[in-house]
């Protein structure tokens, strides 16, 4: 129980714990004066549906008043256990209560009052110096780890990095990846006790200046060897050692915590919660007690219900302004007490010790082959994978050439049809011209003109197709040819416009008739023209097909590219 903090003597509150002898406390007690207090307010007026007084008797092992010192719980407390240790048990201490109720100072205490993990472990070193000494054929070593559980994650605080997980190996808890170090000596020791402590998490909160904001775990691996007279090391005997100094359960509204520091004291509460729900279970004797609830509780596996000898340290203020916080941590504390656990001597022969690393080599080895096995069957998946994209691929490609066919198609088939389309319109044009001019018709001036200038139209617009530089080497070509079988074909519809239509082959003068003969002359020479003008022009098509399905290709490349 420790004594009232300066907000606790300027808020006037009163004691509610009464220390009754070394052994036996009363929470809320009764008062002889007529006063009436509920959750240890005084309140103006009795309220009948309100017990006056919890007046609640607790029984522990060992209690300590506000006059006590760190040394005195040392004394009543760890050093016991230190006999325990050295035997081959494992042991360990924790500290429990509410935030701000003097855990921390109980386990590290200051440079000027060393807390209870300071003093227990140089009176290890004493001990450990003092059974070498007295058993020549006994070696010693001590290996140390400190660790920390911060909102649910696991953190090494002598060698701080990545958060660490948690593991079940052999019906043991461990934690891979944590830093082991092997002090030279007790002042080695302690240096790395203050390093941990500099690491550690803590935040000034409104209920505690020096709040810890996470669950410290300080362990002491005790390996002892004992030589035979030949120098074999035939037994080993291994203890462990653990100080736990746990985070305090809060309240939100006596904390005064936001953002980051109320998210840490949901996890404090959380893990503290499975810690509670892990005694409940124990004490009731239940056989299944959830200890995978929470980190904190799996490292706490052995502590609380294995093969440990385990000290639990109930911290509480006697103060009425911390009235629940109190009568929760002795509600628990004395449910704690009744939880028994087996003591088993971690001694083991070489014989022994050789026949364990046998069976961790066989675990190890069955291990290695689900873990090929799971990878033959990773790779397997990765190759059925890889042949189905390659299927993919090719079945893409395919309809890619499909497609580029078809377009390549469509577009001669384009092109086919508008030569086709033209080279008939052009043959019935020259027949009906030729049918025009054999039945006398010709001799219109209107009617030849348009039959002449739709032939020359024809030719030097044959398709909208063929590029600009095409058309004008076409026009080039041929422009000459047909100017100058159009001017012949013009001379001859002059004259010939001038004879009468009746009697036409009676009148025919001989200039006539060689009018009418240079006229025949030009239109046959125009037949020919216009022939030779149509295979160069189908000619011209396939070197447009060509030249489109090139670009086709190179627009295909482009794609893929």
């Amino acid at each position: 129980v420790r004594p009232f903090n300066k907000k606790e003597t300027e808020s006037n509150a009163r004691s509610v714990v009464e220390i009754v002898d070394e052994h036996m406390l009363i929470f809320d007690p009764k008062h002889e004066q007529d006063l009436f207090f509920y959750q240890g307010v005084k309140q103006r007026r009795r309220d009948i549906t309100k017990k006056q007084h919890k007046d609640q008797k607790f029984l522990f092992e060992a209690i300590f008043g506000p006059e006590s010192t760190n040394q005195d719980i040392f004394e009543n407390t760890t050093k016991d256990i230190l006999d325990t240790l050295l035997e081959g048990y494992n042991c360990s201490v924790f500290a429990y209560g509410a935030t701000g109720a003097g855990k921390t100072f109980t386990m590290l205490g200051r440079p000027e009052c060393p807390g209870i993990t300071l003093l227990t472990l140089m009176e290890l070193y004493a001990r450990i110096a003092a059974k070498e000494e007295r058993c020549s054929n006994t070696t010693i070593e001590v290996v140390v780890s400190y660790l920390e559980v911060y909102n649910e994650m696991v953190r090494d605080l002598l060698e701080p990095g990545k958060p660490l997980q948690v593991q079940d190996c052999a019906q043991q808890v461990m934690v891979p990846g944590l830093s082991h170090h092997k002090p030279r000596d007790a002042e080695h020791l302690m240096e790395l006790l203050e390093l941990g402590n500099c690491n550690r998490s803590q935040h000034p909160t409104d209920a505690n200046a020096e709040s810890s904001r996470s669950h410290a775990v300080f362990q002491v691996m005790v390996k002892q060897h004992d030589r035979s007279s030949g120098g074999c090391k035939n037994n080993v005997s291994l203890s462990k050692l653990s100080m736990i100094d746990l985070a305090g359960s809060e309240r939100a509204c006596s904390t005064g915590c936001e953002g980051q520091r109320f998210r840490e004291g949901a996890n404090i509460n959380r893990s503290l919660l499975a810690l509670g729900n892990c005694i409940n279970a124990l004490a009731d004797g239940k056989s299944h007690v959830p200890y995978r609830d929470s980190k904190l509780t799996r490292l706490l596996k052995d502590s609380l219900g294995g093969n440990c000898r385990s000290v639990m340290v109930a911290a509480v203020s006697a103060a009425s302004t911390t009235f629940e916080d109190t009568f929760n941590t002795l509600r628990y504390s004395n449910r704690a007490k009744t939880i028994k656990t087996t003591l088993k001597k971690n001694q083991m022969s070489v014989e022994n010790h050789v026949s364990q690393y046998v069976k961790i080599v066989e675990v190890l080895k069955e291990e290695i082959l689900q873990t090929k096995a799971k990878l033959e069957q990773s790779e397997a998946r990765e190759a059925e994978q890889a042949r189905q994209a390659e299927q993919y691929e090719e079945t893409i490609a395919e309809l890619r050439m499909q497609l580029k066919e078809a377009c390549v198609n469509n577009n001669n088939s384009d092109i086919c049809s508008n030569c086709s389309g033209e080279m008939t319109q052009e043959h019935q044009q020259r027949n009906s011209q030729e049918q025009a001019f054999d039945s006398g018709t010709a001799c219109a001036p209107a009617s030849t003109s348009i039959h002449v200038d739709n032939i020359g139209g024809a030719s030097l617009e044959p398709s909208p197709q063929i590029e600009d530089s095409s058309r004008r080497a076409f026009s080039e070509e041929y422009n000459d040819g047909f100017s100058t079988t159009a001017c012949s074909l013009q001379l001859a519809t002059e004259t010939a416009v001038n004879l009468p239509s009746e009697g036409l082959e009676d009148n025919v003068s001989p200039e006539a008739s060689s009018v009418i003969v240079t006229a025949g002359s030009a239109v046959e020479n125009l037949s020919s023209v216009e022939l030779a003008l149509q295979d160069k022009l189908r000619s011209a098509y396939a070197q447009v097909a060509g030249l489109h399905r090139e670009v086709l290709e190179l627009a295909g490349c482009e794609r893929k590219l």
